[in-house]
């Protein structure tokens, strides 16, 4: 029917949403059942439904109370794998390159001595090349010979510089996925109206998403959210044909007119102020903060009102500062203040 085509290609074994549940409902086994969910989305843009995944799905299906309601859990499942599949080739391109990676693989492996502090600054020392993927991080952990206390601690290094996060499962990551890993429902809300197609978009959605955490603890680096944003910044300005972008590289919202802005005295580029000052305090100060659009000092920007339509010379006047008015510091007096505390 109609009403529920908005699966095509992928229904190549059982045919429409409600095939599949016939499907379902002549299986003569739960082993039947999963395996005709798995072979429900054999498509080249999705990745292969694991035995897990089929599994919730069914039970999902069995907690439905109508036709409506099961129909309503094939399309939801649909969308989330449609919003993975784009996902995963939207961050492809940002997994650590293979030779790093094997270094880095060279450089622990069986190391006894080896400290989450010192993994940590290992990572920090690819700047922009130490995301890598769940798999990469899989392969990682498996080669660290480590203490059970130690190895939770390199686990949270490892894991929060993964950058396909719906990928990271228990089974592979222990408990440190329940701080990491993606679902696909939040995968879905963090999308939210992107176009699938759009890879940089999404690619810029992740890496904003990652980058306003707080990695200070158990990523041991202030240092990511740094590297987040110079990748969104080199995104942003690639395609803005070399004019100043109105984009936040920090939360990717408009730098609108009339908004508290941080602008760089060397690009010109814009932030907002409040992502500035948090962008500022997670790499350690004002003196070592750096740009993210050109990696000039962000100490030499200035907090400003965005541009607004040109106003009275009455109104001019009322706005200028008073005599011997300094201008705002990057870092206000009391974010300085409780740093040192």
């Amino acid at each position: 029917p109609e009403s529920v085509g908005w699966m095509t290609d992928a229904w190549r074994t059982h045919g429409s949403p409600l095939d599949i549940l016939s499907a379902l409902g002549f299986a003569e086994c739960k082993d039947e059942q999963l395996t005709v969910l798995q072979q429900s989305w054999l498509t080249a843009d999705t990745a292969a439904m694991s035995l897990s995944e089929a599994t919730e799905i069914l039970g999902r299906l069995g907690k439905a109370t109508s036709l409506e309601g099961q129909l309503e859990v094939l399309k939801v499942t649909d969308n989330e794998r449609r919003v993975v599949a784009a996902l995963d080739n939207a961050v492809a391109p940002l997994f650590m390159q293979r030779p790093q990676y094997r270094l880095v693989q060279k450089t622990f492996k069986g190391d006894l001595t080896a400290t989450p502090t010192h993994i940590a600054a290992f990572l920090d020392g690819l700047e922009e090349g130490c995301f890598m993927s769940a798999a990469q991080a899989t392969e990682l952990l498996a080669g660290l010979r480590l203490e059970t206390s130690r190895r939770f601690e390199c686990c949270h290094v490892v894991c929060a510089r993964v950058i396909d996060k719906w990928r990271l499962t228990e089974a592979d990551h222990t408990e440190v996925a329940c701080y990491y890993g993606w679902d696909g429902p939040y995968a879905s809300q963090l999308v939210r109206s992107t176009p699938l197609e759009d890879a940089i978009k999404l690619q810029n959605t992740v890496l904003s998403h990652m980058g306003r955490a707080d990695h200070t603890e158990y990523a041991r680096s202030r240092r990511l959210p740094g590297f987040a944003a110079r990748i969104i910044a080199q995104n942003i300005a690639a395609g803005s044909s070399g004019t100043r972008s109105d984009t936040c590289a920090i939360c990717l919202e408009q730098c609108e007119d009339g908004s508290p802005l941080w602008a760089c005295g060397l690009c010109a580029n814009r932030l907002h102020a409040r992502c500035c000052r948090s962008w500022v305090l997670q790499r350690g100060g004002e003196m070592t903060a750096e740009c993210p659009y050109c990696r000039g000092p962000a100490a030499q920007g200035k907090f400003t009102i965005g541009e607004l339509p040109a106003k009275s010379p009455e109104a001019a006047r009322e706005d200028a500062p008073m005599e011997g008015e300094e201008e705002a510091a990057l870092v206000p007096p009391a974010a300085k203040r409780s740093k040192s505390d």
